[in-house]
């Protein structure tokens, strides 16, 4: 592809000027507090990712297409289904984008794929607990972050499936069986997984390396964004408006696209949030982790403008419908 070189040296350029910035102007506040959101939010995702890459080249080596076609159920329940795999195969935000890449190659449909992107990061085990945790094991939060993701990833999935038509929202990633940077070299000749413990093992780690340095430069180019406008715009407004049952989720909604936390930590964030309503922290937990400055910048790397456009739409859309939702039962009850 002929973005990928131009890619690379962006995010270089990048991860230079932030150091030359810091370099010149260390003693400006703001400035400093940018290299620390930079390089926290590189160095908070890249063992997660890494993690990520070496699930997709487990995934490239031992899982077939044909497995993956017999895992699918039929098309009334994939989405679904394919949404509580989250539970299955835990990872955070950070490490879902290498996993899709893989699942996507291996014949996974833009629907699936969405739910259980959108999915895993939000209802997996881990976050569970630590939402758990951060608010006093308080079934109300857990159970409801759990209820709350699943139902929205399931929301959205159906929805960008029927306004990006299967085939035109996935980018083209060469044939399957091959990484991207392989497809790049021409490197793709043989399809089948070696055999043998040893050749397998190489296969996995260099599929993952591959997937791994393709997926960084994403990464360092939504962290760059993210850290700038952290350290140098004023969010403090944001939370003045907490008594509004309609504005509230709005302002946490806001806050959660650009703070790009991990989702086994952002829970420990919503819960400070003291003078706002359980449905406004609802909407900070459910949104963080499923669409951020970050993940627009990692997802550019498995989907087409189309679904990246109908994710940026429809994720805070429906997310904000639910919250309304939620606060209109708890009137109720």
């Amino acid at each position: 592809m002929e973005s990928e070189p131009v890619l690379w040296f962006v995010s270089i350029l990048m991860v230079l000027l932030t150091f030359l910035f810091v370099t010149w102007y260390s003693h400006e506040e703001r400035v400093v507090n940018f290299s620390i959101y930079f390089l926290s939010i590189v160095f908070e995702a890249l063992p997660f990712m890494l993690l990520g890459t070496l699930v997709s080249g487990l995934i490239e080596v031992f899982v077939s297409h044909e497995r993956i076609a017999r895992m699918m159920p039929s098309r009334a329940w994939a989405v679904p289904i394919a949404a509580l795999l989250g539970i299955v195969f835990p990872v955070c935000e950070c490490a879902i984008v290498p996993v899709v890449r893989r699942l996507v190659r291996k014949g996974v449909p833009l629907s699936c794929a969405v739910a259980y992107m959108l999915a895993a990061p939000t209802i997996n085990p881990l976050v569970t607990l630590s939402t758990a945790v951060a608010f006093q094991w308080s079934p109300l939060y857990f159970v409801g972050r759990f209820a709350a993701g699943f139902a929205v990833a399931v929301a959205v999935a159906w929805l960008v499936g029927l306004v990006v038509p299967e085939g035109r929202g996935l980018k083209d990633s060469g044939p399957a069986g091959c990484s991207l940077h392989d497809h790049e070299l021409g490197q793709c000749a043989i399809h089948a997984a070696p055999r043998g413990f040893v050749p397998r093992l190489s296969a996995v780690l260099g599929h993952s390396v591959a997937d791994f340095f393709d997926v960084t430069r994403y990464l360092i180019l939504g962290a760059f964004i993210a850290a700038f406008l952290r350290a140098f715009v004023d969010w403090n407004s944001l939370l003045s408006i907490h008594s509004n049952s309609f504005l509230s989720p709005l302002a946490l909604m806001l806050f959660a696209f650009v703070m790009n936390l991990c989702s086994e930590a952002d829970a420990f964030v919503a819960a400070s949030f003291v003078d706002f309503s359980f449905h406004a922290k609802l909407a900070f937990l459910v949104l963080g982790p499923m669409l951020d400055i970050k993940l627009i910048s990692l997802y550019s790397s498995v989907y087409k403008p189309r679904a990246i456009a109908a994710l940026v739409v429809l994720v805070p859309v429906t997310v904000y419908v639910m919250s309304l939702a939620v606060d209109r039962l708890q009137a109720l009850f």
